[in-house]
């Protein structure tokens, strides 16, 4: 198997290509990339991480489209499927090739003798994260969940990389970011080994609008700009809020989840978020809000099992 770094320094200048990288002996990935004529920084653009969550999908393709190598400077590499099977297959957040059933995004930094999605992971970031200077991953509500339009920053890295993806994020249209603590995503990997990243959520239940996809492509135009992949001046998003800190809430049991707040309410310290309750009706867990905040996202289905992500929800700062 060719190494990207060997496949990347043979892409010359002015180029717009599609291709598939044996990225394990039993699975290829599809890259799109476009490299400018000057050089410059390389952004990294992925979707599809999990394969119901689709404005990011359709996103990369309009993006990829619309690019011209002539009037860009270094290059952007774009992953339209990174879980190309969870995609055609329709499985909501796993990897339905990996003998475990594991979920890509919860795996990171990933085992070099694993499970084919640990593989996966582990060769992501032994060959991708050395390549590039940013990486926009693009997620949304999956089939099951409903999603307040956000974007995750990584707390826990070096002040430099912390800043790079503050400002890049805070520029966006987006309403809301979030200082993220977790480490084993994709994005949050990237940050942690030195990496500038963020995790864009778009779009609600596995659905997806041509205003999201459009919302989306105005997300990828701002981290272009404030690279200098393409020429144009960033602002920061006056309107955008930002929070440190997010409750996150999982089912105590299995039962049937009655949600009583939706994704972008704003919720009082004490109010009653959602309930889980047996065939019989006894009441196994109730969600109070442990502060005022706002739902970030939830939860939609009526049968949950123990350890559903049941719902998040953060202060305003």
């Amino acid at each position: 198997m060719r190494k990207l770094q060997e496949i990347l320094e043979k892409i010359q200048p002015q180029t717009k290509s599609k291709w598939e990288w044996q990225i394990l002996p039993e699975l290829k990935m599809p890259v799109w990339v476009v490299k400018g004529n000057q050089s410059g920084k390389v952004l990294a653009i992925s979707a599809g991480v999990h394969g119901c969550e689709y404005v990011g999908i359709a996103a990369v393709k309009r993006a990829f489209e619309s690019l011209d190598a002539d009037k860009i400077s270094g290059m952007i590499l774009f992953f339209p499927l990174i879980n190309a099977a969870g995609f055609y297959q329709g499985k909501k957040q796993i990897m339905p090739l990996d003998e475990e059933r594991k979920n890509l995004n919860r795996i990171f930094p990933g085992k070099r003798d694993g499970t084919l999605a640990e593989r996966l992971a582990h060769r992501l970031e032994e060959q991708l994260y050395p390549e590039i200077d940013f990486l926009l991953d693009l997620h949304g509500g999956d089939i099951d969940e409903d999603m307040q339009d956000l974007l995750f920053f990584s707390e826990n890295v070096s002040k430099t990389v912390r800043d790079v993806a503050e400002n890049i994020a805070s520029c966006m249209p987006i309403p809301y970011r979030l200082c993220s603590q977790a480490e084993n995503g994709f994005y949050s990997r990237a940050a942690k080994m030195g990496t500038p990243a963020l995790l864009l959520e778009i779009g609600s239940g596995g659905k997806f609008s041509d205003e999201e996809v459009i919302r989306c492509l105005e997300c990828i135009e701002v981290a272009q700009r404030a690279l200098g992949i393409v020429q144009g001046e960033v602002s920061v998003n006056q309107e955008q809020k930002c929070s440190q800190r997010t409750e996150y809430v999982f089912a105590a049991s299995d039962g049937f989840w009655h949600r009583m707040a939706k994704a972008g309410d704003r919720v009082k310290k004490g109010d009653v978020l959602g309930e889980i309750k047996s065939l019989e009706d006894v009441l196994l867990q109730r969600v109070i809000a442990k502060f005022d905040g706002v739902v970030w996202y939830g939860q939609t289905g009526f049968g949950v099992s123990s350890q559903t992500h049941l719902l998040a929800y953060g202060a305003e700062e």
